[in-house]
């Protein structure tokens, strides 16, 4: 008997969370160009700014679009202990977008971050609460659980900004509540990592979120200490180079080798927050491979968000807008190099 044709997703069927971290990423690219003190530099921290914010009201209103059209889709996935944690996505995106507005309105992005500051406590307790309500599968602790603890950081990255002393205070315990996390679950992670088994493919960029608390804790510190370059100071900013070295490596790899997933939007925000803090920390140093590094990073990490903007629109409207529209070239998956390296690997009967 012939099998049933498999029914195709609808475009609000697949839209995805991760496409928030389009948002984030743009958001701090942005903030990164604002640091390198060129016209064209402020220039473009002004347009990137305002596209991202742009583009967090049009996700918006297709997510909720897809709420009301699919809510078990989204029941399913709040359900699941992975897939959870990438909501927070969304507060992320809240919060730093608060940070753009501030320069433009005051109290508009005052508002934004408390709203932004409130929901990510919230969705951060039901998170924890679920982590310590009942034993976790030592598989599901991958790198997207940091989620929830970069949203917490990202509290005190976008709210020091404000002087008054209560809001300081707020801040000061945002923070110390993600550090004291983040501390812990670097451990677990690493050890699911070193001794559980293959990372599935579509979590195999999340790897570079690694470096993200060592990123934005440098930013937060530099604020915080009003530019202290010490031991401090170096051991953030050279572990999330560390990181990110580590780590991004294979995931380039991949993103050239393999077939485009929404999910490589993951590298995108690691990357945006280590130009950040590379310029941060350049501006405490006089020696030159150091005040390179901050440009390297800021070349590359636009290259790879145009790239990744190119073949996001390019799959969508392929997808699900024009049918004739020719597809993406079909490339490996990740998951199938894996297969062919293990059966390569098998010895010879």
């Amino acid at each position: 008997m012939a099998e049933a044709p498999v029914k195709k997703q609808t475009f609000l069927e697949f839209f995805p969370l991760t496409l928030y971290a389009s948002v984030s990423s743009l958001s701090s690219l942005s903030a990164a160009w604002g640091f390198t003190g060129w016209r064209i530099g402020l220039q473009l921290k002004g347009i990137l700014g305002m596209i991202s914010t742009a583009i967090f009201v049009i996700v918006s209103i297709i997510y909720a679009l897809k709420w009301r059209r699919y809510p078990q889709i989204i029941k399913h996935d709040y359900a699941d202990p992975i897939s959870i944690n990438l909501f927070g996505v969304f507060f992320i995106s809240l919060l730093i977008i608060s940070g753009f507005l501030f320069n433009y309105e005051q109290q508009l992005g005052f508002i934004i971050w408390v709203i932004g500051t409130a929901s990510i406590s919230v969705f951060s307790w039901i998170v924890l609460s679920r982590w310590f309500g009942h034993p976790q599968n030592p598989q599901n602790a991958l790198p997207v659980w940091l989620v929830p603890l970069i949203g917490i950081l990202d509290v005190p990255l976008t709210g020091l900004r404000y002087t008054s002393p209560d809001i300081r205070e707020v801040c000061l315990f945002f923070f110390v509540t993600a550090l004291l996390f983040t501390a812990i679950l670097i451990v677990v992670i690493f050890t699911r990592l070193l001794f559980q088994a293959e990372l599935a493919a579509p979590m195999y960029p999340t790897l570079l979120l690694l470096s993200v608390p060592f990123s934005m804790t440098y930013s937060i510190y530099d604020i915080m200490t009003g530019g202290r370059a010490d031991m401090i100071a170096a051991f953030l900013f050279y572990g999330a180079l560390f990181m990110a070295a580590v780590f991004g490596r294979k995931i380039f790899f991949c993103m050239l080798k393999f077939q485009f997933s929404v999910s490589f939007w993951t590298v995108s925000f690691p990357l945006a927050a280590l130009t950040v803090a590379s310029f941060r920390y350049a501006d405490h140093s006089k020696i030159v491979f150091v005040k390179v590094i901050p440009f390297l990073l800021l070349a590359g990490t636009s290259i790879i968000v145009f790239a990744l903007f190119f073949q996001t629109f390019h799959f969508i409207i392929a997808e699900y807008i024009i049918k004739g529209c020719p597809k993406p070239a079909s490339r490996m998956t990740y998951r199938e190099f894996i297969h062919r390296s293990q059966v390569q690997q098998k010895p010879a009967a």
